[in-house]
């Protein structure tokens, strides 16, 4: 707890009030996996190739790039030509905004 001075209240230690901080702590579940130290040796290569952060990180890149999936759907219906009138738009927009 730290105390700060009150302007309002007379000098002295009934003059301050105190200042109180809360602390969040975002707690993750964490476990711990074998590997061999040539594989542990390939996922740091891996992790410097790449630029992340950790192991983690890099483990979950290598999964996520396994199963295919795209770092973006940008475009992704472009092949499909499809074209919307001005009212389907408007239609489509109203029904899917973010409120």
């Amino acid at each position: 707890m730290v105390w700060r001075a009150d302007a309002s209240s007379p000098k002295g230690l009934s003059g301050k009030q105190p200042i109180y901080y809360s602390l969040y702590a975002i707690v993750t579940k964490m476990t711990t996996i074998a590997v061999k130290e040539s594989t542990l040796e390939k996922l740091k290569r891996i992790m410097k190739a790449r630029h992340t952060d950790s192991l983690d990180q890099t483990i979950n890149t290598l999964i996520e790039s396994s199963e295919g999936i795209p770092q973006s759907m940008f475009g992704v219906d472009k092949p499909r030509r499809l074209r919307l009138t001005q009212r389907e738009h408007e239609e489509f927009q109203r029904e899917h905004s973010w409120k």
